[in-house]
């Protein structure tokens, strides 16, 4: 049948960027981060700083399919999908035919970019990865095609993300991007977000 035939031809696509395996190998990277960004030019590059969340790697593929690490159609894709919606409500209070709109405009842009969104979701109901958040929420972590000769998924730049983040009102992490040579301030900032 014609739906059997979809799914078949079905393709979830997603890429997750390597987590760290424990809090030693993070300070030491955190501690490496800090020490680059309180360097003097030229030995000093820019950094990018950002919090980092707890939750459940979700990704949705420019078919719009949602899968989470190792699966497709549960608890966790719904919530993606569910705390998505409630994003883009939020940013359009009072009226859901624009809430359905943004999201649509979403879609359209990923089919035609053809570009994946991995989500970090945070919710106090899908394991427990620490303090139980105040909040349920989405944060958006990466965006990536595939390489059209090898199919390797090539992740966006941090400016080119955070450009389609704003242009599409993603929900997304707190950055700071810290220039080359930004010494104490630099590296003052670095440290307290590290303690966040």
């Amino acid at each position: 049948s014609a739906d059997l035939r979809r799914v078949h031809s079905a393709r979830v696509q997603q890429a997750f960027l390597p987590k760290f395996e424990n809090e030693g190998q993070d300070a030491a990277v955190a501690d490496a981060v800090v020490s680059s960004a309180c360097l003097p030019p030229p030995l000093s590059r820019p950094t990018v700083v950002t919090l980092k969340h707890s939750g459940s790697l979700v990704t949705l593929s420019p078919e719009g399919g949602w899968a989470a690490k190792n699966s497709v159609g549960n608890e966790y894709t719904a919530g993606g999908a569910a705390l998505l919606s409630a994003h883009y409500a939020r940013l359009h209070p009072g009226n859901p035919p624009a809430a359905a709109a943004a999201l649509q405009r979403l879609f359209a842009v990923q089919r035609e970019r053809r570009i994946s969104l991995a989500f970090e979701m945070v919710t106090a109901s899908h394991g427990h990865h620490g303090q139980l958040p105040t909040a349920e929420y989405l944060v958006t972590t990466a965006a990536h095609s595939l390489h059209p000769h090898t199919g390797a998924p090539t992740f966006l730049p941090p400016l080119p993300f955070l450009e389609l983040c704003a242009e599409l009102r993603l929900p997304t992490n707190d950055t700071w991007i810290l220039g080359a040579g930004g010494g104490p301030a630099a590296g003052a900032v670095a440290a307290a977000v590290r303690q966040t």
